[in-house]
């Protein structure tokens, strides 16, 4: 059925994605997933859960470009649940800087800042960037 809907409609693919996002976050809760994860911001609920953090933490962010290729929004979750996010610029190959890392009021000071920075320096080895 999925291949029939795909042909049918291949210019609603990202919304079908992104369909899908509160179903797959729903059956996560339930299995009562709880690990640390990294995640790049690709869908409108992570844009959401970014920019209220940022909000937050009083930064100064902008509207999200998807297309700019030389900048990476990053949340570290704790399941389904944001615990902080960052922006990176990609200078060049193994070149990067941190504009700013945030973690949400309430998981302040329990040591995520060390953990989510050490998956980003992870993630940016594994994808050679």
């Amino acid at each position: 059925m999925k291949t029939i809907l795909v042909k049918r409609y291949p210019q609603d693919a990202y919304a079908y994605f992104c369909g899908k996002e509160y179903f797959i976050q729903k059956i996560i809760k339930k299995s009562g997933f709880n690990d640390c994860l990294l995640i790049q911001i690709s869908t409108p609920l992570e844009q959401k859960q970014y920019y209220h953090i940022c909000q937050k933490q009083s930064l100064d962010v902008h509207l999200i470009r998807l297309s700019n290729l030389h900048t990476l929004r990053l949340a570290f979750a704790k399941g389904t649940q944001f615990v902080g996010v960052a922006k990176l610029h990609i200078l060049k190959p193994k070149q990067e800087t941190l504009e700013f890392l945030a973690i949400d009021t309430p998981y302040q000071h329990k040591n995520y800042e060390h953990t989510f920075l050490q998956l980003i320096k992870q993630w940016l080895n594994q994808k050679e960037i």
